[in-house]
């Protein structure tokens, strides 16, 4: 004979399992609620004790402005060409700047501009050649490209002449 327990058991079984499982749930809840409570109590007196402008940027980021840009290249890369001088212009407006001057800012986009759009470095990489090697073997390139496109290849020119 199977003993088959009566709905009555089943009923008492059923709601004795869903009054533990409510008891965990609350325990859970209390538990987070403390925690959540602990974590803000403790962030409210760090700021307190921090001294002004602790939690602000040490070094703020700046964009420059594409006419700023532009007046910079003009006066010191006159020899760029335009259509080099437009996506030079736009990757430099398009970045925060963090403790760089314009001088430096566009610099560093020149150099990589020149690197990657103007001479076979990518390629290189993509031949597995390392990343010092390929810089190496077009950094010929790039420093022609940077002297030739900036004032001092104008003084050059009419020196040589």
């Amino acid at each position: 004979m199977t003993d088959i327990a009566s709905p009555a058991i089943v009923y008492m079984l059923i709601t004795k399992i869903n009054n533990a499982i409510s008891v965990e749930i609350f325990a859970l809840k209390l538990y987070m609620n403390q925690a959540t409570s602990a974590c803000i109590f403790a962030i409210t007196h760090l700021e307190k004790a921090m001294p002004d402008g602790a939690l602000e940027s040490p070094t703020p980021s700046l964009r420059f402005k594409a006419s700023d840009i532009r007046d910079h290249l003009k006066k010191h890369h006159p020899n760029c060409p335009n259509r080099h001088v437009r996506a030079i212009v736009n990757r430099v407006a398009g970045r925060y700047w963090v403790d760089a001057s314009i001088g430096t800012a566009v610099g560093i986009v020149m150099d990589g501009y020149i690197r990657h759009q103007l001479t076979d470095y990518d390629a290189l990489l993509a031949k597995s050649v390392k990343r010092e090697d390929a810089r190496a073997k077009v950094k010929s390139i790039v420093d022609y490209t940077l002297k030739s496109w900036s004032c001092d290849a104008i003084k050059l020119n009419k020196t040589e002449r």
